[in-house]
C-alpha cells in the first residue's frame, strides 16, 4: 500500500478538446496590435532630442577640430550647410577638405530646415556657416543653431574652448 493515493479524474461524456474560435484569435491580434502600436509611437525619439544628440556629436567634432588646430599649428573651418557639414584646412593658398579619420566631413541625419551661427561684434550668418579653429587659446564666444520643423537647439561657449548643448 502506498502513502499517497492515486487520483483518478474521470471525464464523463465525449473528451472534447478545446480549441480558440476565429472571433478569439482575432481579438488577441487586435490586442496585440495595439500593445506594438503604443511601444512603437513611445520608442521613436522626439525631433528635439534627435537634434540634441547630433548637436553633442557636434560638440565632440568641434572639441576635436579646435585640439587637432592647434597640434597642426595651422587654422581649421568646420564649414556646414542644412544638408551636411564638412572640416576644411588650408594648403596652397586654398581651403581643401581635411583628411582624417575623425574629422571627416558628414551628412546630418535629417536635412536641417534651418542652420544659423551667431558671433559677437558680427553679423549672424544662416545657410552656409563656417567656424575657424585657430592657434589661439582665446575664442570669441559663439552660438551655433540648428533647427528641424518646430524644434531647435543651440551650442553655445561658455568659456574658451568650451561648449554646451542648450
Amino acid at each position: 500500500m502506498s502513502l499517497w493515493p492515486r487520483i483518478r479524474i474521470r471525464i464523463r461524456g465525449r473528451d472534447r478538446s478545446r480549441a480558440f474560435t476565429l472571433l478569439e484569435m482575432l481579438v488577441v491580434v487586435v490586442i496585440i496590435g495595439i500593445v506594438m502600436g503604443a511601444v512603437v509611437v513611445n520608442a521613436q525619439p522626439s525631433k528635439r532630442n534627435v537634434l540634441e544628440q547630433q548637436a553633442q556629436q557636434l560638440v565632440f567634432l568641434l572639441y576635436a577640430a579646435r585640439d587637432e588646430a592647434r597640434l597642426r599649428a595651422q587654422p581649421i573651418v568646420w564649414e556646414a550647410t542644412p544638408q551636411g557639414y564638412r572640416f576644411l584646412v588650408r594648403e596652397r593658398d586654398t581651403w581643401q577638405p581635411l583628411q582624417d579619420d575623425v574629422l571627416r566631413g558628414g551628412a546630418w541625419r535629417e536635412p536641417l530646415s534651418a542652420l544659423s551661427f551667431m558671433q559677437a561684434g558680427r553679423a549672424p550668418q544662416s545657410g552656409t556657416v563656417r567656424v575657424l579653429f585657430g592657434r589661439e587659446a582665446i575664442e570669441p564666444a559663439i552660438t551655433i543653431r540648428l533647427a528641424r520643423d518646430d524644434a531647435q537647439v543651440d551650442i553655445v561657449t561658455t568659456g574658451p574652448g568650451r561648449y554646451v548643448v542648450q
